[in-house]
């Protein structure tokens, strides 16, 4: 009976468990195809997309302004990842819901090829992202 509870707490505690992860919202466009989701990213070869990863909980609420979100490209020789300058005092001059943090990114294609973007908030990984860099014109 021990163990049978014991199993259910735990289940319970591992289904409360946080799922934060990231939503993109696009700064720019680029003149062909760069596709930035929280699922996927897809790039052409040679561009380039600045993007705020925004950190999100299961509601899909914004996490405060001062959490930490790192973006490591698994293959910096296929997608190149570059943090964009932040300006605090630019944020603060914003309505409460338009702020964004510390979150700007640009997402570039290197060369043709796979690999996986890893989301980390707070210091924990959240989310692993496939993307896939193509050909120009073939996206």
């Amino acid at each position: 009976m021990k163990k049978t509870l014991l199993a259910a707490f735990s289940l319970l505690a591992i289904g409360c468990a946080d799922n934060n992860r990231v939503e993109f919202e696009h700064l720019t466009s680029a003149p062909g195809t760069a596709d930035v989701f929280e699922d996927e990213i897809q790039i052409e070869e040679g561009l380039a997309v600045a993007v705020v990863a925004k950190p999100v909980d299961d509601d899909r609420e914004r996490l405060e302004l001062d959490t930490e979100v790192v973006l490591v490209s698994n293959d910096e020789q296929v997608l190149g990842i570059a943090r964009l300058e932040y300006d605090a005092d630019e944020q603060d001059d914003r309505a409460e819901s338009m702020q964004r943090g510390d979150w700007g990114f640009v997402i570039f294609g290197r060369s043709v090829g796979n690999t996986v973007v890893e989301v980390f908030i707070d210091g924990e990984r959240e989310q692993e992202i496939p993307a896939m860099v193509e050909e120009a014109g073939l996206l």
